[in-house]
């Protein structure tokens, strides 16, 4: 009957003999040299320990943790009392490794998003020097464990990257879990980072939650923008790396993580800290290992990859055309500077085949002639909203300012609000308009 249970179960007397036990018990406390247990005292049986102590004590335990041989073990106690007389207990032991397995599949299950990295290294498209210096590198990183800072500009792949590495290494199995850090509101970082208990704050959800690091036990946690995370923050995260624990909000207990961080950024870090806008012991705890993106517009040579690889994707009717004239596209598409890397690429490409109206009837004129006219749609943005020598970057912040500014207006200046429009935190929003202040 015992043996039903997944569990090590045991049986004592009220004077401490063995009355019954399962192979589970037996298996837990190493009792297989001992032929003939039922009967005998609980002391003769098992060697001077925390577990022996507990069971000959008689007393009725909960949720006792205690190391046993070199494991850890789970251990409750139940009363059995006959007539109202107490008589003996029932002993349940568990293996913590094999429940913390169990917690965390079942985690994963209830609080399944998108917890996996779909991407390996073989999806990143190029064989120019830059790329391939960039994939290896990445593959030595996956080798090892230490947390991994992916900077480069936005639309160079940091995710993609991300993933591969992860898919590489050892944790390959394990959750990957993704935040983009910048679209997380500041007031609710801290229960979406680390969790929350029941109660812990007005509208918790019952039962309470865990947090991104204990959905990613054993795995990788995907910091994107990690910059964008305020100071307060940022300390609390600082001690979650270095204890390698996680306090939920409304717990006054710990929880064991084992995670890899994998942060990425297109700001530069090194300037934040020397700014005060981020700390220099952050920094040095998830920039052991460096990996940096090169831009699209030096590695050109990857630009006939790139197009065929898109086309073949998601417009595979137009592949014979494109294929037929790709020599004569290159020397346009590697003239342009492409400021907003993939993004912008895969816009350009969009945008061109949305010309097109058939690939059967498209002539290399006709081809070039929408290519062009694609490309010169990204320098129009540039030119409208920007004088004639702006970057790229300074293009992108005259438009975030403008359309901070329409929000702000429409809130009448309420800046709370304005963020939760704009989907961004308010530390964040502060720090664009100081930005935008200090710039004048």
């Amino acid at each position: 009957m015992l043996e039903i249970f997944n569990e090590g179960v045991i049986n004592l007397s009220v004077t401490g003999r063995l009355l019954s036990i399962n192979h589970h018990a037996v298996e837990l406390l190493g009792l297989w040299d001992h032929s003939d247990l039922t009967s005998q005292l609980i002391s003769d049986i098992l060697p001077k320990s925390e577990v022996l102590d507990v069971l000959s004590a008689g007393k009725v335990v909960k949720d006792l943790v205690l190391q046993y041989k070199k494991r850890t073990l789970l251990l409750n106690t139940l009363p059995i009392s006959v007539n109202g007389s107490f008589d003996g207990i029932v002993a349940f032991i568990s293996d913590a490794e094999t429940l913390q397995r169990q917690e965390n599949k079942i985690r994963r299950k209830m609080n399944y998003k998108a917890d996996t990295a779909t991407y390996h290294f073989g999806d990143i498209v190029g064989k120019s020097k830059q790329t391939t210096r960039a994939i290896d590198k990445a593959k030595k990183f996956a080798r090892s464990d230490s947390n991994v800072l992916i900077l480069g500009e936005s639309g160079t792949g940091k995710e993609l990257f991300a993933q591969s590495i992860h898919n590489e290494s050892s944790r390959a199995n394990q959750p990957f879990i993704a935040v983009n850090c910048a679209a997380i509101p500041e007031n609710l970082l801290e229960s979406e980072f680390f969790g929350y208990n029941d109660g812990a704050f007005t509208g918790a959800k019952k039962g309470g939650n865990p947090g991104l690091f204990e959905l990613a036990h054993n795995g990788t946690v995907f910091l994107d923008e990690i910059g964008e995370i305020p100071l307060s923050m940022q300390a609390k995260l600082l001690r979650v790396l270095q204890e390698n624990m996680v306090r939920r909000l409304g717990s006054p207990t710990a929880i064991p993580i084992n995670v890899r961080v994998i942060s990425a950024t297109n700001v530069n870090l090194i300037e934040d800290v020397k700014a005060g806008k981020f700390r220099m012991d952050l920094y040095y705890r998830i920039a052991v290992l460096n990996l940096y993106l090169p831009r699209l517009s030096d590695r050109r040579g990857d630009m006939g990859l790139l197009v065929k690889m898109f086309t073949a994707k998601k417009y595979p009717a137009f592949l014979p055309v494109i294929q037929d004239f790709l020599n004569d596209m290159l020397p346009l598409l590697e003239a342009h500077e492409w400021h907003g890397n993939i993004r912008e690429f895969e816009n350009t490409m969009e945008r061109l085949f949305a010309y097109i109206e058939t690939p059967h009837q498209c002539s290399r004129n006709e081809l070039l002639t929408y290519l062009r006219e694609a490309i010169e749609e990204n320098n129009l943005l540039l030119n409208q909203v920007s004088f004639e020598n702006a970057s790229y970057q300074e293009v992108i912040k005259d438009i975030e300012v403008s359309k901070i500014k329409e929000v702000l207006d429409k809130t009448n200046g309420n800046k709370k609000e304005a963020a939760k429009i704009l989907g961004i935190s308010r530390s964040t929003l502060w720090r664009k308009l100081n930005e935008q202040v200090s710039s004048k």
